[in-house]
This record gives C-alpha cells, sequence and structure tokens, in this order.
C-alpha cells in the first residue's frame, strides 16, 4: 500500500561535494531506501526515513547517487544494484502523437498501468510542446546516438525518449542517467520511469502521471543540456516542481510539499530539498519572466547553483538580497494574509507563513539580536505592547559565498526598533524607524511590513486588501499620440477637494517609478451624450517618466495613494510604441 502524509512531509537531503564523495553509511542508507522503492524484501531496516513513511516525489538523487558510485558496494550489493538499475523490462510500447516519446508498459500483472495511457501520451506532447517549443530548451541527447555499442532493446528500440511504467513504493518517478554525452561534461543521456496508479500519492491516477512527466522530462533536460551533480539537487528539484505548475497548472500536486517551507522559512536555500520552494522559481518568473530560470541553467554550466541564481538576477539590474526580501514579502501574504491580485495568484491555497521569531517589541525602543542563515530570509514578528500593532520585519540575507559548501553558517545581525521617525536609521511607516547592525555582511536587504502593510524603506510598496480603486484617464496613455502630446495623465479619487495627499508610481514588480505629493483639484467629467457634466476630484500626474523625466516603457504601472491613514489604489496603462 502506498502511504502519503500531507501533515508530515520528511525528505531524505544529502548536499555534498561532488558525486562520489558519500559517506559509507550514507550510501548504504540510499541503498536500503531504493530497495524498499523497488519492492525488494530485506533484512536491513534503512537509514533515514523509509519509502513507507514518506512521499519522496521523485528519486533524482537517490537512483543516481546509487549508480555513480556503484564500485563502492559489495560485490552482492553491485550485482543486486546492476539488475535494479536496468531498464524496466515491458512487453509492451505506445509512442505518442507528436513522436518525440515512447511510452513502455505491461497490459497485465504488477506494472500495469491504472490510468489511460492514451491521456499519457497527450500529457507528454503537452510536456514537450511547453518545455520545448514554448520555452526553448534543446531536447534532451538521444541515447541511441550514444550507446551505439548496445542492442535496440538495450536503449528502448529508438531515438525517442524513453517512460517506462512500473509500480513504485512511495515514489511518482525518477529520471536516470546513463552515458556521457561527451567526457568530463557531466551531461548524459537518460530515461524515465513513473508509477503504474499513484494510488495513495496527493495527486493519483492520470494526473498524477501527467505532473510526473512534466517534472521528470525537465530533469532530462538539466542532466543531458546542461549538468549533472548531486550537491545542488535542491536546484534540480526546485526547476522541475515549479515546471509541474508551469505545464499543467490546474493540477497543483506541489501544494503537498509547501508546508515544510512556510513552516521552517529561514533554512538556507541549498538546505531545503526542493519540492518545497517551486514557489521561487513561480516568483520568479512573475518578475522577470521565464527566461530567467533558463538562464540559470546555463550559468549552472560553470557555477553552483546559488551563484548561478544570483548572476541571473545581477544580469536583470537587481541583486539576489533584495529579490529574497521581496520574495519574503510574497510568501508572507499567502492564506488569509492574501491580498486579492498582488503577489501569489493562488497565495490563498498556500500554506501561512510562520515567522521565524515571535517577540514582544516594549516602547519606546528595543534591540533584538538574531542569527540568519545565507540564502535565505529571515522573519521576525514583534508586537507592540502600547498600542497591538505587529510590525513584521524580513531580512534577506543574499551571502552568495557562503551559502556554497556542505557546512552554511549562521549570521548575527542585531536589530533595533524605535517608536519614533527620527531616532533610527530610516523609517518605518508613519509612526517607527529602525537601524539595521549587519555585524559586517553587506548583503543584507529588508522589507517591513506593519499592521499587515508592507513598506520598503520610506516608501510604500505593498498595499493592503482594503484599498480602493482609481480611474485613470486617459488610459491606455501613449506618448507619441500627436493629439495628447505633453497631456498628463489625471486620477480620479474619493477625495475631498485640496486635501494634500501622497502618491506613488509603481511597475507591476513594485519597483518605484515616480514619488510627489500633491493636493487634489476639481475636474469637471462630462457625458458627452446626455451633455451633463459632474465635478470630480483627480490628481494629476504632468507629462509621465521617471525620476530622470525620461519616458517609461509600455507596460501596466500601479499608482498608490495615501490620504492619511486611507489607501487608494488603481492601474493604467502606458504605451511607448
Amino acid at each position: 500500500m502506498k502511504l502519503f502524509f500531507p501533515g508530515i512531509i520528511l525528505f531524505l537531503i544529502i548536499s555534498l561535494s561532488n558525486i562520489s564523495s558519500q559517506t559509507r553509511d550514507e550510501l548504504d542508507s540510499l541503498h536500503n531506501l531504493f530497495l524498499n522503492i523497488r519492492g525488494v524484501e530485506t533484512s536491513i531496516s534503512p537509514e533515514g526515513p523509509s519509502a513507507t513513511e514518506e512521499n519522496l516525489k521523485c528519486g533524482l538523487h537517490i537512483i543516481n547517487t546509487l549508480q555513480f558510485n556503484m564500485s563502492s558496494f559489495s560485490q552482492d550489493k553491485q550485482e543486486l544494484l546492476k539488475v535494479l538499475l536496468q531498464r524496466p523490462s515491458a512487453a509492451n510500447s505506445l509512442i505518442t502523437p507528436g513522436g518525440k516519446f515512447k511510452i513502455h508498459y505491461n497490459q497485465s500483472g504488477p506494472n500495469a498501468p491504472a490510468y489511460d495511457l492514451n491521456q499519457l501520451a497527450v500529457a507528454l506532447d503537452s510536456v514537450y510542446n511547453f518545455e520545448i517549443e514554448f520555452l526553448g530548451y534543446d531536447f534532451p541527447p538521444g541515447d541511441s546516438l550514444y550507446n551505439p555499442d548496445l542492442s535496440p532493446n538495450e536503449y528502448g528500440g529508438d531515438n525517442r525518449y524513453d517512460i517506462y511504467i512500473m509500480n513504485l513504493s512511495g515514489l511518482y518517478g525518477y529520471t536516470q542517467f546513463e552515458t556521457e554525452v561527451q567526457p568530463g561534461s557531466s551531461r548524459f543521456t537518460s530515461f524515465m520511469v513513473i508509477d503504474n496508479d499513484f494510488a495513495g500519492y496527493y495527486t493519483s491516477g492520470i494526473n498524477g502521471a501527467r505532473v510526473t512527466v512534466a517534472h521528470e522530462f525537465h530533469h532530462a533536460i538539466q542532466g543531458g543540456n546542461y549538468v549533472f551533480r548531486t550537491d545542488d539537487t535542491f536546484f534540480y528539484e526546485i526547476t522541475s516542481t515549479a515546471m509541474e505548475e508551469f505545464v499543467f497548472d490546474s493540477i497543483n500536486d506541489y501544494y503537498a510539499y509547501m508546508p515544510d517551507y512556510f513552516q521552517r522559512p529561514s533554512r538556507a536555500f541549498p538546505n531545503n530539498n526542493g519540492y518545497n520552494l517551486a514557489i521561487w522559481h513561480i516568483y520568479l518568473k512573475e518578475i522577470f519572466g521565464f527566461d530567467i530560470i533558463k538562464r540559470q541553467w546555463e550559468l549552472m554550466r560553470n557555477n553552483r547553483a546559488i551563484r548561478a541564481i544570483s548572476n541571473s538576477i545581477e544580469e536583470r539590474g537587481s541583486v539576489f538580497e533584495f529579490e529574497m526580501a521581496r520574495f519574503g514579502i510574497w510568501s508572507y501574504f499567502t492564506n488569509y494574509r492574501t491580498i486579492s491580485g498582488l503577489y501569489f495568484r493562488e497565495a490563498s491555497f498556500y500554506p501561512a507563513l510562520i515567522p521565524t521569531a515571535s517577540t514582544v517589541y516594549s516602547p519606546p525602543s528595543q534591540l533584538y539580536e538574531f542569527s540568519g542563515f545565507p540564502a535565505a530570509n529571515y522573519f521576525m514578528r514583534m508586537v507592540n505592547t502600547s498600542n497591538n500593532d505587529t510590525i513584521v520585519s524580513i531580512f534577506g540575507n543574499g551571502d552568495i559565498q557562503n551559502a556554497i559548501g556542505n557546512t552554511i553558517p549562521a549570521q548575527m545581525a542585531d536589530y533595533t526598533l524605535y517608536s519614533d521617525t527620527t531616532s533610527g536609521d530610516y523609517k518605518i511607516g508613519d509612526f517607527y524607524s529602525a537601524a539595521f547592525n549587519n555585524r559586517g555582511n553587506n548583503f543584507w536587504s529588508q522589507a517591513d511590513i506593519v499592521n499587515n502593510i508592507p513598506l520598503t524603506g520610506d516608501s510604500l510598496q505593498i498595499i493592503s486588501q482594503q484599498l480602493q480603486d482609481i480611474l485613470a484617464f486617459p488610459s491606455p496613455y501613449r506618448y507619441n499620440n500627436p493629439q495628447r502630446s505633453g497631456e498628463s495623465i489625471r486620477f480620479s479619487v474619493d477625495i475631498e477637494l485640496n486635501k494634500e495627499v501622497d502618491v506613488n508610481i509603481y511597475t507591476t514588480s513594485m519597483d518605484l517609478v515616480s514619488s510627489f505629493n500633491q493636493t487634489t483639484k476639481p475636474y469637471i467629467l462630462r457625458d458627452p451624450e446626455a451633455n451633463i457634466g459632474r465635478q470630480i476630484s483627480i490628481i494629476e500626474w504632468a507629462r509621465p517618466g521617471n525620476e530622470n523625466s525620461e519616458n517609461l516603457a509600455s507596460g501596466i504601472y500601479i499608482i498608490i495613494i495615501r490620504n492619511g491613514n486611507d489607501y487608494l489604489k488603481g492601474k493604467f496603462v502606458i504605451f511607448n510604441d
């Protein structure tokens, strides 16, 4: 029987410097775990979690670590592993309509599929269309081209990518690498093995098969076209789990693994299993687009994963620590904290993030000492005893160098909160300020949230759920329209006349474009058909541009207007064509 416990999801994570560096105990643990997955009876209990106590999801690390360390085992164990690591035997095969994949299966017996293979074939073609045609990844290297000495049956019969269906215990599937494409390249041909029914898993039947082939096929792309190394397994799993959501948006198997991150969000990225951090690539995709993920894989050929992430972000004009802190804001506003229309599209279905530390703040000031890991966020929640204000400070640690290695050290920092806007180094909203001492680590970025309104420094960056809409006109605004040359954008606001307000303009990724103060003024809005006019309050942005008076790029922009303790928001469009 296959068991899945959504509330208790444990994962076997081994992060080591290279494929052959596993210790004897670690290899024996993987060996015994693999025997359990394949249903082989053994009198030896596997070290660490067993396949019947957890859902491992993907066997990429287990299977390939065993394969590349075969010589480290005794002769008896080698003989057994060689048999188990062979391609599964199957009497039947089915070629997908697109002709790129071959599904190998048995019609009867314990490995017989319990879902519709024609639906699986269509799913595989959908995976190809999205990951290869749409995202632009190259198809994995063909196995027949690099195995000239093998018989056709030993490499699936042709150059199509092979998927084998068999009964796996506690595992959705795995991608197994075979032949190195070029000596020293760490790129390999591969095949895929997936479960025959997914019974008892978080996602069962054909939907379980759909997300598994989306997940595993990208592993084939990763290890076939870029590089495979076991010490960055977390990054392989981040990408492949996010790929499930990108290809099959409605299935959401990745929900099962999210509690592991949301309950402990302050672990260094490499110390996560990766399944629980699919939202990191979902976040990057929303901020920068799909291409940044592909660029990270290009950089992975010569860089460790964390450095590849950081370099790809810097190429786009940002820095890792800033994106960590902004990712922290996105991660915080989930579940009951969700802000409709902002941040993660499926945020209301995600778990509620548990802050790293929850403490009491006693005015007029208080010093906090804490330690945070590189490549991680630290969430500090403080409740003001005098007025019940809740302040959440998010510290993003972007120290790349110390995030690489077998041991990732925690780093100390000091944070002082003040009940005024002048005592600290920077303001937090209208009533607080703070000082941050990074103790020599210059790779920190910070975001603050006061009563569920997030702030960064002096600028309101994110808005609360209760904000009202603002009407913008003209929208879209076109720079090249001669009839509107130099014309301003007007924003109708439900605020009395002659009221001074703060105005902030942002991109959809909440980058500040412009900030100014203005007094609301009257405007006669006419209905041309009825020839009737009515007076409204407006804010006017003359000749929209950035702080250097340069034209803005085409796109959607967000306006946030603060009127005392009230906030209004709206969206408008600019065309710079």
